[in-house]
């Protein structure tokens, strides 16, 4: 198992009938660890904390705070931020055909590729991150600390 725990779907057949079935072995209270916190700590630790899908958590937690903040941000700011998950996900996918099936396959994983990937990848995710349009610098300002439930 890992720290980020499994998300297991259960699908029965189509002649067996049954119902699918949902469960959960991920950490059920992240959320408490950012009670009374200020959002810039929020918006630092993210990124820190989740290790899948590392940008996309990131862009999920601003969205949800400058909805409860009632801020619309730019058109730039969320197309840049819509490429830069699109980007993450084709990342993850190309991991998952490169490394992960092959051995499933009885084929070797494709390490030299998915390196050759890395390295085309990662200065555009970097370079899409640290965008000014993908800055959270307005959120930052905030003195507001988070009053979760």
């Amino acid at each position: 198992m890992t720290p980020a725990g499994y998300l297991h779907v259960f699908l029965p057949w189509e002649n067996q009938g049954g119902v699918v079935q949902i469960k959960s072995t991920r950490p059920q209270h992240v959320h408490r660890l950012f009670c009374n916190k200020s959002l810039p700590y929020t918006l630092q630790t993210i990124p820190l904390l989740l290790n899948v899908c590392r940008h996309a958590q990131t862009v999920a937690t601003a969205r949800a705070i400058e909805q409860a903040l009632d801020f619309t941000p730019h058109n730039n700011t969320e197309q840049t931020r819509n490429t830069l998950v699109s980007t993450e996900a084709l990342h993850e996918h190309l991991w998952k055909l490169l490394i992960d099936l092959p051995p499933l396959l009885g084929l070797p994983a494709r390490q030299q590729e998915m390196a050759k990937v890395n390295q085309q990848l990662k200065p555009l995710l970097d370079q899409l991150h640290h965008s000014s349009t993908v800055s959270y610098t307005h959120l930052r300002a905030h003195e507001t600390v988070l009053d979760l439930v």
